[in-house]
Order: structure tokens, then C-alpha cells, then sequence
């Protein structure tokens, strides 16, 4: 379980369009108002 505030801090999203999981369970987030993907790892960290 991720929890994320709006904004441009580490771990935190604008606009988050798309996401994604590994074969390791990683997870990506494709933040499209913030221009970047933020990657977690299966645990959560960032």
C-alpha cells in the first residue's frame, strides 16, 4: 500500500497516469504532472 500526498517531494504525485510492477514487485508511477516516474520497491520505499 502506497500513501501519497499531492506535490513534488519524493514519494509524493501530481498527476499520476499510469503504473506498473516488475517480476520483483517494484512498482513505477508514471507522474505525468510532475514530468517523471517515481519507483518503489516492492516494501514501499522510495
Amino acid at each position: 500500500m502506497f500513501e501519497g500526498g499531492k506535490g513534488t517531494e519524493d514519494g509524493e504525485f501530481d498527476s499520476p497516469t499510469g503504473i506498473a510492477v516488475d517480476g520483483n514487485g517494484n512498482v513505477s508511477v508514471a507522474d505525468t504532472g510532475n514530468g517523471r516516474i517515481e519507483k518503489f520497491s516492492s516494501t514501499g520505499r522510495f
